[in-house]
């Protein structure tokens, strides 16, 4: 899925601000958090995508959770600005793009890895090392269970997808039928 400019400008940004600070893994790791716990709280959702929300509310909900995560100034006062700005809705893109534009800026690579079961660590281990020889980039293997894709494989690393799914194996093949009849 596309991420809006505005989430790309911000993550961005915040990347521009923990460059200069000399905080990159420290910004890691809490963005990491912040997505973590938005993606996980319903509630937390519902209140960063209502904009009948106050100010003051949106504040003391970014306050609150910046003192349960021991957030750094600096992404406590991100947070602030998002809230105060109206784009606490677009923290899960935030965070994927503050993702990228780190793998972007160190060098490495993000992989999202669709099994229709949890893989285990041997599995990604070898998934990973692929793929870092195969981009020659320091890869993170993100494991993503899709019950939908019946059966194999569907990777997405640097904007390419690499499908072995049983789910498009069945498409190509219906495709074969229905042009031959």
């Amino acid at each position: 899925m596309a991420k809006s400019s505005t989430a790309i400008a911000y993550a961005k940004a915040l990347l521009e601000i923990a460059v200069a600070q000399g905080t990159v893994d420290q910004a890691r790791g809490e963005m990491e958090r912040v997505g973590a716990l938005a993606n996980g709280s319903y509630d937390l959702r519902q209140v960063f995508g209502n904009p009948t929300i106050r100010e003051e509310e949106r504040r003391a909900v970014v306050l609150d959770m910046a003192d349960a995560l021991k957030l750094s100034v600096t992404t406590k006062n991100f947070l602030l600005i998002l809230a105060e700005r109206r784009r606490l809705a677009l923290i899960g893109d935030i965070v994927s793009e503050f993702q990228h534009q780190l793998d972007v800026h160190t060098g490495g690579a993000r992989a999202e890895v669709f099994s229709t079961t949890e893989l285990g660590a041997v599995q990604l281990a070898r998934i990973k090392d692929a793929l870092q020889k195969s981009t020659g980039k320091k890869v993170v293997v993100e494991s993503i269970v899709d019950p939908t894709l019946l059966g194999g494989l569907r990777i997405q690393v640097e904007g390419k997808v690499l499908d072995s799914t049983l789910l498009l194996q069945l498409e190509a093949l219906r495709g074969l039928i229905l042009t031959a009849a």
